[in-house]
């Protein structure tokens, strides 16, 4: 007989997988609130604190302060200084750009840039092969997006 048929081991198999899934469900809920008040407050505190409301972050030379150029330098820094095992990110994010392109077949007025970015991924696949298409396609994704900005945004 197996162990895990016997009442009690399954019993206890299921508990102990409801209490792992409540742990991982609240952990994520955790991550997910954490990023929204962290991105909150580096874009919306710190600019007032700074004496920069929020309509100002869209002027400047390029359209923009340097303001978020140096928060994501910072952060690239600070990244670089934490060393923790990323084993499993890379499904992750290939999920996460799967929800982000579903979610821009979806909404009609998307669709176009989400088409650019397909074509330009299996381009960069096609000419770079897997193993460095990545920075090439998205390289050339952010090219194609921007010349055709003016059309895309009509």
């Amino acid at each position: 007989m197996d162990n895990l048929a016997k009442p009690t081991n399954r019993a206890l198999f299921l508990v102990s997988v409801a209490v792992t899934g409540a742990f991982a469900g609240a952990a994520v809920w955790l991550f997910f609130f954490a990023m929204e008040h962290g991105i909150d407050y580096l874009w919306t505190e710190i600019p007032h604190a700074l004496g920069v409301a929020s309509p100002e972050l869209a002027s400047g030379p390029f359209g923009f302060l340097p303001y978020p150029f140096f928060v994501c330098l910072l952060g690239g820094l600070l990244g670089g200084l934490i060393t923790f095992d990323i084993t499993g990110i890379d499904f992750a994010l290939t999920a996460l750009f799967v929800v982000l392109f579903i979610e821009q077949v979806v909404k009609k007025e998307n669709r176009a840039p989400g088409a650019a970015g397909l074509v330009c991924a299996v381009a960069g696949l096609a000419v770079f092969g897997a193993d460095n298409m990545v920075i090439p396609a998205m390289v050339l994704t952010l090219a194609v997006l921007l010349l055709g900005r003016r059309k895309l945004c009509a």
